[in-house]
């Protein structure tokens, strides 16, 4: 079927997609890999701002491992104790 957007079967297929490269990304905890994933799949419009420092980069990662549904507990674990040993707390927002 075919929405404003287009095909709702290519559009499934690309969130399932940019989802597993996400969990995958942040998974690393690469800074380098995340800025290849974010100008990948940025607008346009929404990437020439640029994207933040590698510091708060990584801290993101880190919040984001945190929070992401199917990490193991060792990867909640792992991402809580970096948090925590920066003064930082696991919340996103």
């Amino acid at each position: 079927m075919k929405n404003d957007i287009g095909d709702d079967n290519l559009i499934k297929e690309l969130m399932q997609e940019w989802i597993l490269e996400r969990n995958v990304v942040i998974r690393s905890l690469d800074v380098e890999k995340f800025k290849a994933f974010w100008k990948k799949w940025s607008a346009r419009g929404f990437y020439r701002n640029g994207l933040p420092d590698d510091e708060v980069i990584e801290i993101s990662l880190y919040k984001m491992l945190y929070n992401l549904e199917s990490a193991t507990e060792e990867e909640k674990n792992k991402a809580k104790e970096w948090l925590e040993s920066r003064g930082f707390d696991v919340f996103l927002m």
